[in-house]
């Protein structure tokens, strides 16, 4: 599986997710601003550092330094993305989970750092005060707090207790459980109250996607890959066929292994399947790129530009590739989010179950 980033990507993915996958576990790819360090174990002490705040509004440091709160409180890490929709609600809403447990009690510290190659902190800033952020936002200069608390996508939530040891990475959302009747928000909440939790270490893998599972799906308007020429995926959809919106990228291994199988799968079973697909592009080059796999292949559904993840960022897509299977009435029926998955037989047996409900 190929983990992913939304929005203006071209830091969190393109520094440490894009062009690995997530179930390898290799060494980050060089890049020119990137001081590698390794990633934290669960349980040791944070180490004590400086950090230019990009928050520094009036009452705010300039600095902020580590030391101020490690052994002193329990501090929540928000890794977030200016302009990212779902970082920014997570940011927000974990900011809310603080102030209800008690900011007396906890330290909230939102962590960014600039695209790839920049050192334009400006985006972060601008963001920061459009969205009335209170709580400091740390300078991820290189990359560091980055690896140490081996982020995979964002928002990433990362908890240090109460005596400075990290505890817990990789949240995704408040409501993802930790344990039988225990998400990331009582956590917080208990947290507040006694300055310990559980060693969690990195939670698994969320999808949001799942979110919208129920709901209409998101329409969308995107230039066709093959012309150029821009269409709704509402005008797309087969009233009576099972819809299916798939998300890639050429640059994916596990998407370029899946999607070649769903094309030959399609051929021979084009009855009652109307496959749409939205492939990630980057810049013109990529966009070539992605042009010419898709001629090479010969795939027999269209393919839809997803300009730097727009469309996968309106659902909630963090990996590639992730499939969206939809009713024919509009509503998202349920979602493949794993790259080992034969999509082709996996999307047959689910129409055939749909067919068989609609018509007893």
């Amino acid at each position: 599986m190929h983990v992913v980033s939304r929005t203006s990507l071209g830091t969190l993915a393109v520094v440490l997710i894009v062009g690995a996958c997530q179930a390898q576990s290799g060494t980050a790819p060089a890049a020119p601003n990137v001081v590698k360090v390794a990633a934290m174990q669960f349980g040791e002490p944070f180490p004590p550092a400086k950090f230019a705040n990009l928050n520094a509004t009036p009452g705010q440091p300039a600095t902020v330094d580590l030391l101020t709160y490690l052994g002193r409180k329990p501090i929540v890490f928000v890794y977030w993305m200016p302009g990212n929709p779902r970082a920014e609600k997570i940011l927000l809403d974990t900011a809310a989970a603080v102030e209800a447990a008690g900011k007396d009690k906890l330290a909230l510290l939102a962590v960014a750092s600039p695209q790839l190659g920049s050192t334009d902190t400006g985006p972060i800033k601008t963001r920061s005060q459009a969205l009335k952020l209170t709580m400091p936002v740390l300078y991820d200069e290189g990359f560091r707090v980055l690896q140490q608390l081996g982020v995979h996508t964002v928002p990433s939530i990362s908890i240090v207790d109460g005596t400075g040891r990290l505890r817990l990475t990789n949240g995704s959302t408040l409501k993802q459980t930790l344990e039988y009747k225990l998400d990331l928000e009582t956590a917080i909440a208990r947290l507040g109250n006694t300055g310990k939790i559980g060693t969690y270490g990195p939670l698994p893998q969320y999808y949001p996607v799942n979110e919208l599972v129920g709901q209409k799906c998101p329409d969308f308007a995107a230039p066709a890959l093959t012309d150029g020429v821009s269409r709704t995926f509402s005008s797309m959809l087969a009233p009576d066929k099972l819809n299916v919106l798939v998300f890639w990228s050429v640059d994916c291994p596990h998407c370029k292994a899946a999607m070649p199988k769903l094309n030959e799968w399609l051929k021979d079973h084009p009855e009652g399947m109307n496959v749409v697909s939205a492939a990630r592009v980057t810049d013109d080059a990529n966009q070539k790129r992605t042009a010419e796999y898709c001629r090479l292949s010969g795939f027999v559904f269209p393919t839809l530009v997803d300009k730097d993840l727009e469309i996968a960022g309106r659902y909630n897509v963090v990996s590639t590739p992730t499939v969206v299977i939809i009713r024919p009435d509009g509503v998202i029926d349920s979602t493949l989010t794993s790259g080992e998955v034969d999509i082709g037989p996996a999307l047959e047996a689910r129409r055939q179950q749909l067919l068989k409900g609609a018509k007893s």
